[in-house]
């Protein structure tokens, strides 16, 4: 992190760490605590939230069939953030977005964009 810190143009926010791995997150908030982090799960825990504040990440990113309202619920009321990956339809992509996700990752971002899904 020392060496992408210093590469890094200073006007532009720090990019969003994130990892499957908690060790991996542990690693980074030991050698660079500023730097943001989101945990990566793919199956759901009610203890995610708990962790990333153990971990001191801002964000939860979550395989998108997982996200439901109570999920939300408990993230916003952690203080994180929320994110889906990955998310290739329109529909799933609408019904996140309701649901008051901030961000969905996409493998297919020519099937909708910023004006729709």
């Amino acid at each position: 992190l020392q060496a992408m810190r210093a590469d890094w143009p200073r006007h532009t926010p720090l990019p969003l760490l994130s990892s499957f791995e908690p060790e991996a997150l542990r690693a980074a908030q030991r050698s660079g605590p500023h730097w943001p982090r989101a945990l990566l799960i793919e199956a759901w825990s009610d203890t995610a939230p708990a962790q990333c504040a153990d971990l001191g990440c801002v964000a939860l990113i979550a395989h998108h069939p997982l996200w439901q309202a109570q999920r939300v619920q408990a993230a916003r009321q952690a203080g994180l953030r929320c994110a889906a990956y990955t998310v290739n339809d329109a529909a799933e992509a609408r019904r996140l977005l309701a649901l008051g996700l901030d961000s969905l990752i996409s493998d297919a971002v020519d099937a909708f964009g910023p004006d729709q899904p």
